[in-house]
């Protein structure tokens, strides 16, 4: 028997986008679940609205969360040219932004878009994906600068 002359290197395994769509809009859905179950939602001490993220178990800023998912799905709509049902999610993101309550009839637009957004991402190319995130990752730091 012959040995191979090759060695035997075993490829990085990538995690599905399906599986990466479901991770990015978690978060999203749940903030949306909690908010149509009881009305409530979590917050600072400051009172800033905030959501923990059951990836790495940190507490992050969601009006800021959500401006990074819009900036990256209309960076996705320019690019290929397709048009998303962002506008329930622009306004959630101003009714958190400014304290607006938020509507059960923009509850009921955010519950038949998400699973829209999240099929979008979960069909798109992962190294256009990353891509994207670090346009709009340079697109945050150029817009830090300015201010």
């Amino acid at each position: 028997m012959r040995k191979r002359s090759k060695h035997y290197c075993p490829k990085r395994a990538e995690i599905p986008m399906l599986v990466k769509a479901y991770r990015a809009f978690s978060p999203l859905q749940d903030i949306v679940d909690q908010i149509a179950k009881d009305g409530t939602l979590n917050c600072s001490a400051r009172g800033v609205p905030m959501f923990r993220d059951l990836e790495d178990g940190q507490w992050y800023d969601t009006a800021v969360a959500l401006q990074g998912v819009i900036d990256h799905l209309e960076m996705y709509q320019l690019r290929h040219q397709v048009n998303l049902p962002l506008d329930s999610l622009k306004e959630f993101h101003k009714g958190i932004e400014y304290a607006i309550p938020v509507s059960a009839t923009l509850l009921a637009k955010l519950q038949r878009d998400i699973p829209r957004l999240q099929g979008a991402l979960a069909r798109s190319n992962p190294d256009d994906v990353n891509d994207i995130l670090r346009q709009v990752q340079i697109k945050e730091l150029l817009e830090e600068r300015q201010c």
